[in-house]
């Protein structure tokens, strides 16, 4: 897969979570910057509208290309313009690019 450097036309940050305790000794769960800025092309996969527990949602999947990094995996996120991306899958194509499928829960 060849990307086109004109194609990667967002700026996003791709987060991991990290733990730490706070003052009383409580675990506090917060998302780090892993790499950011991180230059992006963005493609809506599909988009849906579900109920659950009496309430309207929207879900939306998206696929992002980037230039290859070590250590982006499931259980990370990105996050674009303040709304965050969960990381489900993270493909390899040598070490030029990253495809990486994520899912955003609107409510």
């Amino acid at each position: 897969m060849r990307l086109n450097a004109g194609e990667l036309t967002r700026r996003v940050a791709i987060q991991h979570q990290t733990s730490a305790r706070d003052a009383l000794g409580d675990v506090v769960e917060t998302w780090t910057d892993r790499h950011n800025p991180v230059a992006a092309a963005r493609r809506d996969v599909r988009g849906q509208e579900y109920f659950a527990a009496g309430a309207e949602h929207a879900r939306a999947d998206k696929r992002w290309l980037v230039r290859w990094r070590a250590g982006i995996a499931p259980g990370m996120r990105i996050v674009e313009n303040g709304q965050a991306h969960d990381i489900v899958h993270v493909v390899e194509h040598g070490r030029e690019a990253l495809e990486i499928m994520t899912r955003a829960v609107l409510d």
